[in-house]
């Protein structure tokens, strides 16, 4: 019989997690209900486990970028900052005045339509949006539309 063969993983890449942090991400895995944050801490589990980044990037189906990040995060600055959820979104083309004033309209009357609200939009400030986006610009800012289309 020969000897096995093994893949030597560099440090910077490897996870050996104690148990007490372990059984913190099993605990926390439980009661997480973001998907994408979820998948970063399973990623540390699998990692814990020896797979490999590209083994990880597909089981969960994100990049191998993504993995590394998540990982590399967990090393650097721990659970906290791997759980945190940073995403700012994109800034709105209205002002909050704006804004007001768009709920201020749908407030006394809803919009009919989608289009409706698109075409209030660019007639009071000259913004123009897709129509696609309107019942979910509308919704994010609670106001009313009778048809999404």
């Amino acid at each position: 019989m020969g000897k096995q063969k093994t893949k030597k993983i560099s440090a910077k890449r490897e996870i050996k997690l104690t148990k007490k942090q372990k059984d913190k991400l099993l605990k926390i895995e439980k009661k997480i209900t973001n998907a994408k944050i979820l998948k970063k801490i399973q990623s540390i589990l699998l990692k814990d486990k020896d797979w490999t980044h590209a083994d990880i990037a597909k089981h969960l189906n994100k990049s191998v970028s993504s993995v590394s990040g998540w990982i590399k995060i967990y090393k650097d600055h721990g659970l906290k900052q791997l759980i945190s959820w940073n995403y700012q979104g994109k800034a709105s083309k209205l002002s909050q005045k704006q804004l007001n004033k768009l709920k201020a309209r749908a407030k006394k009357e809803p919009f009919d339509i989608a289009q409706e609200a698109l075409d209030y939009i660019e007639k009071e400030f000259d913004i123009k949006y897709n129509v696609k986006y309107m019942p979910r610009l509308l919704k994010k800012t609670n106001c009313r539309i009778k048809s999404p289309v």
